[in-house]
């Protein structure tokens, strides 16, 4: 594991460990996940997360978000009653061996969020929420971004390819023949390269549709093939 994620695991812990309990029954629960024992009788609801609290505190460690999303605890003698107070609480984690020492982790970023709350870390709970909505704001903005550029060098593939079946009807005096809709669109487009076909569309005399210019734009490319 990287210095980064176990500094980001033991900033995790220590803040934990900082958090006081009021009631004797909160700190039994935390003591006994602590010591690595079996949990106390609970008194209260927050008894189950106070327990798995000192147990993330003793055997706990998480990435840093920042890089990716890994939550694991290796409870040891412990480890069937942790599974099981975690799936009570509705959050069943995975559960495989590393290096011959058994181990649950969580991978979904949404369930290691309910256990930061659950273990009494709301506030890296909201973090890591706000850190997933950064992510996932930032990955659509660079594809919206890359299918723009996408459909840009689409777009002015074909009105070159389009342009140049215009130039070869005139060379081979074709132009002439057009009829007055299909000339139209053919000289608009030889005057503005640049231009998609939408705008291009808008700059007809009589309206025509972005799909009827393109069926235009294929019947001159059509025409033309016989001259390449």
């Amino acid at each position: 594991m990287s210095d980064q994620n176990v500094s980001y695991a033991a900033a995790l812990r220590e803040s934990l460990a900082a958090r006081e309990e009021k009631k004797p029954c909160c700190r039994r629960s935390y003591a006994a996940g602590l010591a690595g024992e079996a949990p106390p009788a609970f008194s209260c609801t927050a008894d189950a997360g106070c327990y798995l609290r000192g147990v993330f505190v003793r055997c706990g460690s998480m990435t840093d978000p920042d890089k990716s999303y890994y939550l694991s605890l290796r409870p040891g003698a412990q480890l069937e009653t942790v599974r099981r107070l975690l799936e009570d609480a509705g959050l069943p984690p995975g559960q495989t061996t590393r290096r011959g020492v058994p181990l649950l982790y969580y991978r979904d970023s949404g369930k290691i969020e309910d256990f930061l709350a659950l273990v009494g870390q709301s506030r890296h709970a909201l973090e890591l929420m706000d850190k997933k909505i950064t992510r996932a704001l930032r990955s659509s903005a660079n594809r919206l971004a890359n299918a723009e550029t996408a459909n840009y060098d689409r777009a002015a593939t074909a009105s070159a390819e389009q342009v140049n079946a215009i130039k070869l009807l005139i060379k081979h005096k074709e132009f002439k023949r057009l009829s007055p809709e299909l000339a139209e669109s053919a000289l608009l487009r030889l005057r503005h390269p640049e231009l998609d076909l939408a705008s291009l569309a808008e700059l007809h005399e009589k309206r025509v549709s972005k799909s009827g210019l393109n069926h235009r734009m294929e019947k001159l490319l059509e025409m033309a093939k016989k001259y390449k």
